[in-house]
């Protein structure tokens, strides 16, 4: 029997035409999407109504940008994998306006592969009972540390509440008493089995001898202020004046945060200015490529070459300890910080976010700078202890 020919596809009816013939007698497009990053192919009408294929593709092209085919839906119900990809388009779409971070949008991200994963695609949202939410919860747990578990269970609750309030489930599912995060009393214990993130003294004026110029700087930073590794990435030189007071909001919550500069990071950011590669960005760091410090990209991962940095310069004067690393500088500051005893003050210096609970955040119109500067120099005195006036030997007479 001879073999048939393989009908020849047909051209585009016009250049900017969006479908594609294919080898099925129809048109397709790929179409990328939150759940679908590299795109998945769907299909459209007939090689003899490119017309009709292109009407059917424009009527649901914003939904299959969601990552959902409106054409499956024959009950009415959505499966999990479309309320998931609806959250996660949602999510996006708050990332690009910057209401939230790239970050947090890929945390959100993967989290919602991970429920499709365990409860499958295609099962009814609306039909999820409490077993389902106790099985889910089981496998979270071999995955994922008390803390960790924690968060997750609150996004995946995040992720049906705004289903609900947008419309595309009839009501709350019922998550059982098995879907609940971890006791208190676990999470304490978690943490109190970490190794603590603390350098001492003698160990960070090690790290500022050895340091180059930028990371001597950044240490300084770190300590003088409690700032991060992202607040150090994200200083630019507009922040540096000649007023000896750092004003910062934090990159991460946006909070205010203002502390006097000691003058050994006034000298140590002098010092780094004369070397500063030439470049376009307005950092204050730049690496000698003229490059960021520290970065997100797209797809929400961050590339810290200061913590990155830190830690090889900390391998290299034998700084090995499981926990310890440039943000480490935030935790001492806020431990030898608490030794004064005025937490709005430390607070403000460190850019964290007052408890609601506490109605002297409510009241509190203001820090003066004398309490800053108060904190600051009981940490500075701790680095940099004075040194012990020699004792003037008396003659006999």
């Amino acid at each position: 029997m001879p073999r048939q020919k393989t009908p020849k596809k047909p051209r585009k009816p016009k250049a900017d035409f969006p479908l594609t013939p294919h080898a099925r007698g129809g048109w397709c497009k790929k179409v990328r999407s939150p759940i679908y990053p590299k795109g998945k192919i769907y299909y459209f009408g007939s090689w003899e109504d490119p017309d009709g294929a292109l009407r059917e593709y424009l009527a649901i092209k914003e939904e299959l940008q969601a990552g959902i085919d409106p054409r499956k839906s024959t009950t009415g119900v959505l499966p999990l994998a479309d309320v998931v990809n609806l959250y996660l388009d949602a999510q996006k779409k708050r990332t690009e306006s910057g209401d939230i971070r790239q970050r947090t949008w890929r945390e959100r991200s993967d989290i919602g592969a991970k429920l499709l994963s365990i409860l499958g695609r295609t099962i009814p949202a609306s039909e999820l009972k409490p077993e389902h939410f106790g099985r889910l919860r089981s496998e979270l747990a071999k995955t994922y540390g008390p803390v960790a578990l924690k968060n997750n269970i609150s996004r995946i609750k995040g992720i049906f509440a705004w289903a609900f309030e947008s419309g595309h489930i009839p009501a709350p599912p019922r998550y059982g008493p098995d879907f609940k995060p971890p006791a208190k009393r676990i999470i304490r214990a978690a943490k109190h089995e970490k190794p603590k993130r603390l350098l001492s003294a003698e160990e960070i004026r090690t790290l500022l001898e050895k340091a180059n110029s930028a990371l001597r700087a950044m240490i300084l930073l770190g300590i003088n202020g409690g700032m991060g590794n992202r607040d150090v990435g994200a200083l630019t030189l507009a922040h540096i004046d000649r007023s000896g007071w750092l004003e910062f909001p934090r990159p991460k919550t946006a909070t205010p945060r203002r502390f006097p500069l000691w003058p050994e990071t006034q000298t140590a950011i002098q010092d780094y200015l004369t070397e500063r590669p030439a470049c376009e960005l307005d950092l204050l760091f730049v690496t000698r490529f003229g490059n960021a410090w520290s970065w997100e990209d797209e797809k929400g991962a961050f590339n810290d070459e200061v913590t990155k940095q830190a830690s090889k310069l900390m391998r290299a004067v034998k700084i090995e300890r499981a926990g310890v690393g440039f943000y480490s500088l935030r935790h001492t500051f806020r431990t030898v910080a608490d030794e004064t005893l005025d937490r709005p003050a430390i607070e403000l210096v460190m850019g964290h976010t007052g408890d609601d609970s506490d109605m002297g955040n409510t009241y509190r119109e203001g820090v003066s700078d004398e309490r800053l500067k108060a904190v600051t120099d009981h940490v500075r005195k701790w680095l940099f202890p004075p040194k012990p006036k020699r004792k003037t030997a008396t003659r006999k007479k």
